[in-house]
């Protein structure tokens, strides 16, 4: 996995390219699907005042509604707060 970095001097921008990957869950909350990451700092081979540039980065995608939502699916609204805890067995 290479990442690269290149100086567009008439715009003033920094253009970084990182490999796409298969969207997969983050590490920490799972809650969001990274698509691209640098998995660190990387040093490109462009300079910037003569030295490189590190460049860290994370891309990532919310999953759609409908996976976050499956239980909405079966009766057409989430369930409510009772029969939620039903479901679960927590009924105090």
């Amino acid at each position: 996995m290479e990442v690269t970095a290149r100086i567009n001097r008439e715009k003033r921008t920094l253009v970084v390219e990182i490999p796409l990957q298969k969207a997969t869950p983050s590490k920490n909350s799972g809650k969001t699907l990274v698509i691209a990451t640098t998995r660190g700092c990387k040093t490109t081979e462009t300079r910037y005042s003569r030295r490189p540039i590190v460049v860290t980065a994370n891309a990532f995608i919310y999953p759609t509604q409908r996976a976050q939502h499956a239980t909405r699916e079966e009766g057409g609204k989430a369930p409510d707060r009772e029969t939620a805890e039903k479901q679960r067995g927590n009924r105090s």
